[in-house]
């Protein structure tokens, strides 16, 4: 059997004392020393007992070894004003712990929360910044979608307009071709006369009927001619003479004139008037027929034409003397000229 005042296992039923609160063994002799070894111990009540004579395994601290001291009964005999039991211990300890284990608990709580916080608080502002980018991007995405479906809707409807646009160019075209070929019909019997010198006071039929008796060609002012006039060319610059137009009662007249003058070489001084430049005569082509006739001209002298002529107000063009005359009359007839 063990004690919890001494060492020694040694002991009767007579000599144990049981604590009824720790459960725990004591000897009799530990507890109540004799007076002859140790004094007198006064107990609780207030009264002396003896010390015992083998005092060497008279423990007098619970659980340690041989000392002079004697226990203080009142340990043993009241605990509840000096002690408490193991049960109680245990508890408050459990208590205790349990209480510190939930402060940790809580302040550990405390710690990971903020720590989680101040870790994800970057990533809540990068999410918050990738939102807001997300909602311009989808709000400049439904402005886009707006203006391609509006201009879906305004490329259909261009579509039409694109076809009423050539339709009109078409009727455009087709009117300013046949405003110049009015034009060019209505200038069918005048003759165009390039070179002869102006003069103060001139007298403009005179200058005709000296061309036409040079020429040895009939010809009756009063009764062939309409009008004679000089035109301002749109192209001279102001220092250019201007050409001399004449327009005929009679087309057929008209061009037996042409035939005949075209054939002279004819010079100022051979009609009396002072100078040595060329006269030059051709039908009175419209701004755009001369435009043509000019483009005409400098193609066919690329591509080595040795003919360019104006017939009947139409410009015709020749290679050689044995190649076939091409007509052309439109700027596409250019393409003619290989």
């Amino acid at each position: 059997m063990k004690y919890a005042c001494c060492k020694s296992t040694a002991g009767g039923a007579t000599g144990v004392v049981v604590c009824t609160k720790c459960k725990q063994n004591f000897h009799s002799a530990c507890l109540y020393p004799t007076d002859k070894e140790q004094g007198t111990l006064r107990g609780s009540q207030g009264g002396s007992r003896p010390l015992p004579s083998d005092k060497e395994n008279v423990n007098l601290r619970r659980g340690g070894s041989c000392s002079n001291s004697p226990p203080h009964l009142s340990l043993i005999e009241d605990s509840t004003d000096t002690s408490m039991s193991m049960e109680s211990v245990k508890g408050f300890i459990v208590s205790a712990i349990a209480s510190e284990i939930a402060v940790m608990r809580s302040e550990l709580c405390r710690v990971i929360s903020e720590s989680i916080a101040r870790e994800l608080k970057p990533i809540r502002d990068e999410i918050a910044s990738i939102r807001e980018s997300m909602n311009f991007i989808n709000n400049q995405q439904e402005a886009m979608e707006k203006r391609v479906n509006n201009l879906e809707k305004d490329i259909k409807s261009f579509g039409s307009v694109k076809a009423d646009i050539g339709a009109i160019k078409e009727t455009i075209a087709s009117n300013e071709t046949g405003n110049e070929r009015r034009e060019q019909w209505a200038r069918r019997s005048n003759v165009e006369i390039f070179g002869v010198p102006e003069r103060k006071g001139e007298n403009l039929m005179k200058v005709l009927k000296e061309i036409a008796d040079y020429a040895q060609f009939p010809l009756d002012p009063s009764k062939d001619v309409d009008f004679v006039t000089r035109v301002a060319p749109k192209s001279s610059g102001g220092s250019k003479t201007k050409p001399i137009v004449v327009r005929f009662l009679a087309r057929w007249k008209k061009d037996e004139f042409l035939a005949t003058v075209k054939k002279l070489r004819l010079k100022s001084n051979d009609i009396k008037i002072s100078g040595d430049s060329f006269i030059y005569f051709n039908d009175h082509l419209t701004s755009a027929n001369k435009a043509l006739l000019q483009r005409v001209k400098t193609i066919c002298k690329e591509k080595s034409f040795k003919y360019v002529w104006v017939k009947n107000c139409a410009i015709k063009v020749r290679r050689s003397d044995t190649s076939p005359v091409i007509n052309v009359s439109y700027e596409s007839d250019l393409n003619k000229i290989k």
